[in-house]
């Protein structure tokens, strides 16, 4: 019966190999092996993130630098061209006034607006040229985008003004049959036939053009006092000084 008994049992003995014994040295370059690959996916994900985050970081640099490109105020020469027509504006608005109530003098008045106006207009397509050329500084910053839209459509307004009233101040003399002369005696071609019907179609078109101008200007000079004087915003300085 022992011998029955034994037979099998030595058998399943034989059969159970014992665990080899694992060193704690061994156990921790085991659990070192097993982490790696958690840390090779953080760590490709940290990459991941620093490579999204670059272009992000180029394009502040980008943007700060195009902030940087642009140009604090207006150059030396649309300084210049802004003052001058400024004051030359403000004369032919004047003129104008004293030539509707004045009659003694009308012919020496009309001599002096259209030297005035023809002086006006070849300034006019100079800064007109400079500001295409030469870059200016942005819109202020405080300005919402309904403002901004306002202001670059109030320049340009100012722009076509500059040179189409002179232009049509110059059609309207040549269509009265008038010489046009300027101060000095110099003569101007005719840029409009002789014509009453011509003649008073350009007059109402110029009177109506000469209110426009007074409105905008009086409208930016508004604008200008309120940057100036309530928001401080040191808008005027652009056309002023140069800011470093």
């Amino acid at each position: 019966m022992s011998e029955t008994h034994e037979g099998p049992v030595a058998t399943d003995r034989a059969q159970v190999q014992p665990e080899p014994h694992v060193s704690q040295a061994d156990s921790r370059e085991q659990s070192r092996l097993d982490d790696r690959p958690v840390r090779d996916s953080v760590r490709s994900a940290d990459t991941c993130d620093v490579g999204t985050l670059q272009p992000g970081a180029s394009s502040t640099g980008t943007s700060s630098a195009a902030m940087d490109s642009e140009p604090a105020g207006y150059n030396l020469l649309a300084r210049v061209l802004h003052w001058l027509m400024a004051v030359l504006i403000v004369g032919m608005l004047m003129l104008g006034a004293a030539m509707i109530g004045t009659i003694g003098n009308y012919g020496v008045l009309l001599s002096i607006h259209r030297t005035v106006g023809l002086a006006i207009l070849a300034l006019a397509v100079v800064r007109v040229a400079n500001r295409l050329t030469r870059r200016g500084p942005a819109p202020g910053e405080g300005l919402s985008p309904r403002e901004r839209v306002v202001a670059v459509a109030s320049e340009l307004t100012l722009y076509v003004l500059f040179i189409l009233q002179p232009l049509i101040g110059w059609a309207l003399v040549s269509a009265s049959g008038i010489p046009v002369r300027v101060a000095g005696g110099f003569r101007l071609p005719a840029v409009a036939p002789e014509s009453a019907q011509v003649y008073a179609r350009l007059h109402l078109v110029h009177t109506w053009l000469a209110y426009l101008l007074l409105a905008l200007f009086i409208a930016h000079m508004s604008a200008v006092l309120w940057h100036t004087v309530a928001l401080r915003d040191g808008l005027l300085r652009r056309m002023l000084v140069r800011r470093p």
